[in-house]
């Protein structure tokens, strides 16, 4: 038997949310499951992630969907690869 100095206490661990980045590549652990991305292009060069994907045919069809709700939003479908 191993012998333990202290109780285990779950309150001292923390758990990385997956909303949380990764300091390494910026990417959370998420974010790397999901690189199909679709972006909505905004005014001054800027862009927002919409929704994220692991298949490129999900994400093909949710951009469908989006273009039929709004059609004068400008969407497109991006492949993110590790920035590390």
């Amino acid at each position: 038997m191993i012998p333990v100095s202290q109780p285990f206490n779950a309150a001292q661990f923390s758990y990385e949310l997956a909303s949380d980045r990764d300091a390494r590549s910026g990417f959370s652990y998420r974010d790397l499951l999901s690189p199909w991305c679709i972006v909505q292009h905004l005014p001054n060069c800027q862009r927002l992630t919409v929704a994220r994907f692991r298949k490129r045919n999900d994400a093909s069809e949710h951009l469908k969907v989006l273009r039929r709700l709004n059609s004068q939003g400008a969407y497109e479908i991006v492949f993110e690869v590790d920035r590390a």
